[in-house]
């Protein structure tokens, strides 16, 4: 079944309103209402103290022929005062439209440099950061790949300004893009200062009339907000720098085992996306060449160097630095970020 990412707010309902299933007869009612989630409770349920249940997984509970394969969406099963779910989502993602284009034009003028980024020198992964934005500039300054997840710009969405993510919206698209961005394609961004940040940046990443333009201007953005974060670690140092540094210097790692390592630990703490990390197939195997040739781009290297210097016989896989998703040793992770002032036992052998 397909499982819409639609934003509640959009359905012009309410904690206690009643929703009945495709049946004409099963009714539930809504108990709470999270930005793309209903919770709901069968009436009369035998079960009062169990939790509410997400609505989709209620359609799957209720009727045993749906299949996760199934082009059927939920929101197209589900009733409310005598409208589909769905049916109530384009009214009044058309009423929004018509809404907005009704108001005056936004100022989007780009802002000065200093107000392209929040100040985030408190926050604790100012290396990570820096790391994380220097490997994207690699991925965005080639051409583009099919993306299937829009956590690949939750770190940026995090500290763009919202100033800033106007101005690169408007800058990079045309009128005609920005009717495009109200299908559900896009996920019906109709008011950008309304939409999560990562829909707006995912958007103008996948639309073929945007992406070059973005690109452009966000790996701009990239190599600015980079230069400002690497500044406020002078003052504010963090220990995994100086120890994955020492950890090349102790075990002799060349320049590219190093940086394969500084990923290694960039993806599991700030860039943790499915279109670099593997899951295991069917087949229980962690093998998918799309994400090795997206991981070898994010490095700036060619797909042979990325398996020559990760394969099994490799001697980041040999000294136990990265396992087999390229996630970090777990035992690693505390001496590195400074938890532990020791590396494990196992690597002082």
């Amino acid at each position: 079944m397909i499982r819409e990412r639609i934003r509640t707010s959009r359905l012009g309902l309410k904690i206690g309103d009643y929703l009945t299933f495709k049946d004409g007869v099963t009714r539930v009612q809504i108990e709470e209402i999270k930005k793309y989630t209903l919770f709901v409770r069968l009436l009369n349920d035998p079960h009062p103290d169990h939790s509410p249940k997400p609505l989709v997984d209620m359609t799957f509970t209720l009727d045993d022929n749906l299949s996760l394969h199934s082009k059927t969406s939920s929101i197209n099963l589900w009733w409310a005062d005598g409208q589909t779910l769905k049916q109530r989502y384009l009214a009044r993602v058309a009423q929004e439209a018509k809404k907005i284009k009704s108001q005056p034009c936004l100022n989007v003028s780009s802002p000065p440099k200093s107000a392209w980024l929040r100040d985030i020198r408190n926050d604790g992964n100012l290396f990570y950061t820096e790391t994380c934005f220097r490997l994207l500039r690699n991925f965005f300054l080639q051409t583009s790949f099919t993306l299937q997840d829009r956590d690949i710009f939750l770190r940026i969405a995090d500290i763009m300004t919202t100033q800033k993510l106007l101005s690169l919206f408007y800058a990079t698209t045309t009128e005609t893009v920005r009717k495009d961005f109200e299908g559900r394609e896009y996920s019906c961004i109709i008011d950008p200062r309304d939409e999560d940040p990562k829909d707006l940046l995912c958007a103008l990443y996948r639309h073929p009339a945007s992406n070059k333009r973005f690109r452009r201007k966000l790996v701009d953005w990239l190599d600015y907000s980079r230069k400002v974060i690497a500044k406020w670690q002078e003052a504010n140092p963090d220990p995994a720098k100086a120890r994955l540094e020492g950890l090349k210097q102790q075990f002799g790692l060349s320049a590219l085992e190093h940086e394969i390592l500084l990923a290694s630990f960039t993806l599991y703490h700030v860039l943790y996306c499915s279109d670099f990390s593997n899951f295991r197939n069917v087949f229980g195997h962690y093998h998918d060449r799309a994400r090795s040739i997206k991981r070898a781009v994010l490095l700036g290297i060619t797909e042979t160097e990325y398996k020559q210097a990760t394969n099994m016989k490799s001697r980041l896989r040999l000294l136990q630095f990265i396992q087999g998703d390229l996630a970090p040793n777990p035992k690693l992770i505390p001496y590195i970020n400074g938890i532990c002032d020791e590396l494990p036992k196992y690597y002082l052998k």
